[in-house]
C-alpha cells in the first residue's frame, strides 16, 4: 500500500509540474501598448510592420521570438531586445549605422569609378545602412570580379 501510495503522489506532483510548463508556454497576453526605445533614422512604422503584431493582438513568448528573428533578417539592427512589462511590449533596438563615405586608398593603378561600380551591386553606397554582412563581401570583393584583380596585378603593382 506505500508502494502505491508513493507512486500516486510521485505521479501527482509530475502531472503538476507538466501544467505548470505548458502554463509558462501558452502564457498568452493581450498587447496594450507597444514601446520602442532606440531608433535614429528608422521609422517607427517599419519596425511594427515587421513584428507582426500590434496593440491589442493576443501574442506569446513564441511570437515575441518570431519578431526578433524579422527584425533581425531586415539587417538594419545590430542589437535588438524584446521586453514586457505587464501587457505593454518595450522594444529596444540598436540601428547599424549609415555609410557616409566612401574612400579608395592605394589605387593608383585602378579606376575609382570602376571600382565605386564593382561595390554598388553589393549594396554599398552613401546614405545605405552599412550592414555587417557588407564587411565580408568587401573582403570578399577579389572573387566577385576577378578580371579587375587580374588587371590589377597587371600593372606591376
Amino acid at each position: 500500500m506505500k508502494i502505491f501510495l508513493g507512486a500516486f503522489v510521485l505521479l501527482l506532483c509530475g502531472f503538476a509540474l507538466s501544467v505548470e510548463v505548458r502554463a509558462q508556454e501558452d502564457d498568452v497576453f493581450t498587447v496594450t501598448e507597444i514601446r520602442i526605445q532606440g531608433l535614429d533614422r528608422i521609422d517607427r512604422g517599419t519596425v511594427l510592420a515587421y513584428t507582426g503584431f500590434g496593440s491589442g493582438d493576443q501574442i506569446n513568448e513564441q511570437i515575441l521570438s518570431a519578431a526578433i528573428n524579422r527584425l533581425f533578417e531586415t539587417g538594419l539592427f545590430r542589437d535588438i531586445e524584446i521586453a514586457r512589462d505587464g501587457d505593454d511590449v518595450i522594444i529596444i533596438l540598436s540601428e547599424n549605422p549609415t555609410i557616409n563615405t566612401i574612400r579608395f586608398e592605394g589605387m593608383e593603378a585602378l579606376n575609382e569609378d570602376t571600382v565605386l561600380g564593382l561595390i554598388s551591386g553589393q549594396d554599398i553606397a552613401i546614405g545605405r545602412v552599412f550592414k555587417p554582412v557588407t564587411e565580408i563581401r568587401i573582403q570578399g570583393l577579389d572573387r566577385i570580379d576577378r578580371g579587375t584583380v587580374l588587371a590589377y596585378t597587371g600593372f606591376g603593382s
